[in-house]
């Protein structure tokens, strides 16, 4: 193929030459295959026409032949203007007055013109010396033409300094632009054909010298169109080694890119990135080996070629994102946040992204809250998880501000609500005192802020005890009739309570002042609790100082007839705990601890320990699917003072202090469905009892010796003890909901009844109810925070 294009390059050059020999058998132009722009031959313009045969006919003065070639290019060309000094040359040929004939050529140039009338083939099997002897006449003859036609013949004999000396001669004589621009494409030829010989011989030291002694850019030209040829071909190796040869970058590149692949063209690039283009596609490139790296596994590497190209344009988020994804299959955590972060900021609402933040937040023990505060996908990922976790805690409050669903339809959490109700409790043990009937009215304002519910009520209160019996030991002696002094007080309180629930626990604080006329001084009294969750185990702890509610004595105080002196009004300092593990999916262990202290005006110091211990399991699954759970086990219990104060007289408190109450039985508690219309809980207790009261001081404070050395007997019973609590609350409509509880207790000389009864208003729709807001369930009552 390309000894083709030097043959027609020859064959052009030579029909310059001789247009007489050329015209016969058509017109004929410089053509090439080259697809470079053609930056290698220019072909002569069309509306241009090659004018050298008609000056050589006209110059040899055959007027026939320079007729015909002028009627052909008329022809050819419509719109072609004959130059007027060639108009005039061609009316001087024809003018009979001045030519008689044809006036024949000089029979000097006869060996050229038999020369010219030759094929190609024939041309180039003319003996060297005659050739030499041809090539001085056109020396002798100094004829453009003739030298074109030497010129054309040397160089296809390979001759390039002979070719070189003809064409630079036409350029001498110049008679006009077309022979001029035909001479230069000799020249262009003679390197072309240089070109093409060294390759062909695999001379690239010759190319080199050629590049470096030429300064038209030709020889650069020539080697690249070649370079494009063996590319075409499929010869890379040839065409890699040309295209460097000439500093090509584009072509080494194509090379690289179609026969050698990505990986090769690719780290070129990045070689070359010192342009617009190749910084492209090293960049692409590097996105490329990203990805592909680590589809192959390869995570190192992969996260190599994305810095690579970090510092040549910022990543995707595609990119980004397969940092972090390759970093944590490598362990890198802290690149994979990073990473993550970043990819998050160019794409928001990714949650898979965001997933993997909270995970590796999580894994290093740090809190992804800042992150949440931004990006709305990991705040959505915090809620679903803390609601999935708070709902079966029964964190509703959690669960609610989390968006769970559940939460959000079965009750508002953050609305003002309005409280009204009563709790009573009415107990009966030993005549007389031993007896307390207490009635509490409320109402409350509760609400939100930022999350922590807090509460404000008003409590009334009405307290009744029973009157002591002649001869019952009160106050500081034994009464001679019936106890005729007051027995019961109405007064009011206030109290306030604030909760939050958070993923990891409860927190609950309360604080009262109640009861601000009665016979001692009243005290300000509250609890603080904190609930912790684990994954199998819940810890709650409370500490407090509250009253003991036993008696009107222990409760409120009380005062003899003459009302000289009030005593009673026991506060019990302590704290309490309670711990259960789930050690099976329906089975649990909890344990339960109570230290306190208790202390009253006029009543002798004591503490008391309560330990209690219970195993439960869970038969709700195979019951109904109606019901949230259904506990039921047995439970042992310990209650024990280190002295009975159960007296009412000076120095005594009036509350139930045995020496020990050991108590063993069954239990079980139910609870129906969360966030329905209704809703349900029943707590039942059976156990065998057995109460041991030592003989206790009557006097325990006096300063007498003889008074008190005056005894009570000691007493023990067994017997069996139990109770049974009934909760329960309804939702009237959107706003209204009503809630009550029942429950009897009873053990040895002891009985006990309550009940109470609530109506809320809470503004917004719902649709259930749920049992934190069993009145039985407020940790004001329960102690706990759970």
């Amino acid at each position: 193929m390309k000894y083709r294009v030097r043959l027609n390059k020859v064959a052009g050059g030579i029909c310059l030459a001789v247009g007489a020999f050329c015209a016969q058998s058509g017109f004929a132009q410089v053509n090439t295959t080259y697809k470079e722009q053609g930056n290698i031959l220019t072909n002569i313009e069309e509306n241009e026409p090659d004018l050298t045969g008609l000056w050589f006919h006209i110059n040899e003065g055959q007027t026939q032949l320079a007729n015909a070639e002028a009627a052909r290019l008329k022809q050819t060309y419509p719109r072609w203007v004959m130059p007027e000094a060639l108009a005039d040359a061609l009316a001087r040929m024809n003018d009979t007055t001045k030519l008689a004939s044809d006036v024949p050529a000089p029979e000097k140039d006869a060996p050229l013109r038999r020369f010219a009338a030759l094929n190609e083939d024939q041309r180039r099997d003319v003996e060297n010396r005659h050739f030499t002897r041809l090539s001085d006449l056109t020396f002798q003859l100094a004829r453009a033409d003739y030298h074109l036609l030497m010129g054309w013949s040397a160089l296809d004999r390979r001759n390039y300094a002979l070719a070189e000396k003809h064409f630079l001669r036409v350029k001498a004589l110049s008679p006009d632009v077309i022979t001029t621009k035909a001479a230069n494409e000799g020249l262009y030829a003679i390197i072309d054909s240089q070109v093409v010989d060294a390759i062909d011989s695999g001379a690239y030291d010759r190319l080199t010298t050629l590049l470096q002694q030429d300064d038209t850019g030709r020889v650069q030209a020539g080697i690249e169109g070649q370079a494009w040829q063996f590319y075409e071909e499929n010869d890379a190796v040839t065409a890699e080694r040309l295209f460097a040869l000439t500093g090509n970058q584009e072509g080494t590149w194509l090379v690289l890119q179609k026969h050698k692949g990505v990986f090769d063209a690719g780290e070129y690039a990045c070689e070359q990135a010192h342009n617009e283009v190749f910084l492209r596609r090293c960049a692409d490139y590097l996105s490329y080996r990203q990805s592909s790296q680590f589809n192959e596994g390869n995570y190192a590497s992969s996260i190599d070629a994305a810095q690579n190209l970090a510092t040549l344009r910022p990543l995707r988020y595609e990119e980004q994102a397969l940092v972090g994804w390759a970093a944590i299959s490598i362990n890198r955590d802290t690149l994979a946040i990073e990473a993550f972060e970043e990819a998050l900021r160019l794409s928001p609402k990714d949650n898979d992204i965001a997933q993997q933040l909270v995970n590796l937040y999580a894994a290093r023990g740090q809190s992804v809250q800042p992150l949440a505060k931004t990006y709305p996908s990991i705040q959505n990922i915090l809620n679903t998880r803390v609601a999935s976790r708070a709902w079966p805690r029964k964190q509703f409050m959690l669960s609610y501000f989390a968006n769970n669903t559940r939460s959000v339809e079965a009750q508002s959490k953050d609305a003002l609500s309005l409280l009204a109700g009563l709790r009573a409790k009415q107990r009966s043990g030993d005549a007389g005192l031993g007896n307390f009937d207490k009635t509490v009215h409320y109402i409350a304002l509760e609400d939100t802020y930022q999350q922590w519910r807090w509460q404000v009520s008003l409590d009334y209160q009405t307290l009744y005890s029973g009157a002591a019996d002649a001869d019952s030991w009160f106050a500081s002696g034994q009464l001679n009739d019936t106890f005729s002094g007051i027995t019961g007080f109405e007064d009011a309180g206030i109290r306030a309570e604030v909760d939050v629930e958070r993923e990891w626990g409860n927190l609950y604080s309360s604080i009262a002042y109640a009861l601000w006329d009665q016979p001692v001084n009243t005290k300000l009294t509250g609890q603080v609790s904190a609930t912790w969750f684990f994954s199998n185990a819940t810890l709650a702890t409370r500490v407090h100082r509250l009253p003991v509610e036993d008696s009107l004595l222990s409760y409120t105080g009380t005062f003899n007839n003459t009302r000289d002196e009030s005593w009673g009004y026991v506060i019990g300092e302590g704290a309490s705990a309670l711990f259960a593990y789930t050690f099976k999916p329906q089975v649990s262990f909890a344990a339960t601890i109570k230290l306190e202290n208790l202390k009253g005006e006029q009543v002798k110091d004591n503490q008391s320990l309560y330990l209690r211990g219970d195993i439960s399991t869970n038969i709700a699954p195979n019951v109904s699917d109606r019901l949230d759970y259904w506990r039921v086990g047995p439970y042992l219990s310990y209650l024990g003072f280190d002295e009975n104060l159960s007296g009412f007289t000076y120095g005594h408190g009036g509350y139930f202090s045995p020496n020990y109450l050991v108590s063993l039985g069954g239990y079980s508690e139910l609870l129906t469905m969360e966030a329905h219309r209704w809703q349900l809980k029943v707590s039942t207790a059976v156990g065998l009892s057995k109460v041991n009261e030592s003989a206790y001081s009557r006097f325990p404070l006096s300063d007498d010796d003889t008074q008190k050395s005056i005894m009570a007997s000691s007493s023990n019973s067994t017997g069996l003890s139990g109770n049974l609590k009934v909760e329960g609350q309804y939702r009237l409509s959107n706003h209204w909901i009503a809630a009550g509880y029942v429950g009897k207790a009873f053990a040895v000389q002891y009985q006990a009844f309550e009940f109470g009864f609530q109506i809320r208003w809470r503004p917004g729709k719902g649709s259930g109810v749920t049992s934190d807001e069993l009145m039985g369930s407020s940790p004001w009552i329960s102690g706990f925070a759970l």
